[in-house]
């Protein structure tokens, strides 16, 4: 008897990695921001020199263009007038940004709804 135990062999896994498509928005969707921030708005000069209250939490803003190039996104908000248009990072509109889409011309998920649990 021998006290070697047998000695399995394994292969070694191989695993292929899909690439999910990343969502890229497009203009005249709807998002609605997750948290209030003040942002500079873009003037004929360039920027503002001091931000504003446009980026509030709930209110849904309209996107006006999408830069591929400097991958960023500008927007409006429901709460500023017409004119008063934002630009924010791609990244940031991920992260701090939910999507409502349009159901029968109707703006949808703009309600959030909270759960008490006692």
């Amino acid at each position: 008897m021998s006290n070697n135990p047998k000695q399995v062999q394994t292969k070694p896994l191989k695993f292929k990695i899909k690439k999910v498509k990343e969502y890229s928005p497009e203009i005249g969707d709807y998002y609605k921001p997750n948290k209030t921030l003040p942002i500079k708005y873009i003037t004929n000069s360039g920027i503002s020199k001091k931000p504003e209250w446009l980026q509030i939490e709930g209110c849904p803003c309209i996107i006006i263009s999408v830069s591929d190039a400097n991958q960023t996104v500008e927007l409006n908000s429901f709460s500023a007038a017409p004119g008063r248009n934002f630009r924010i990072k791609l990244d940031d509109l991920r992260d701090n940004f939910i999507k409502c889409p349009l159901v029968d011309v109707y703006i949808t998920n703009l309600m959030t709804i909270l759960i008490n649990i006692i």
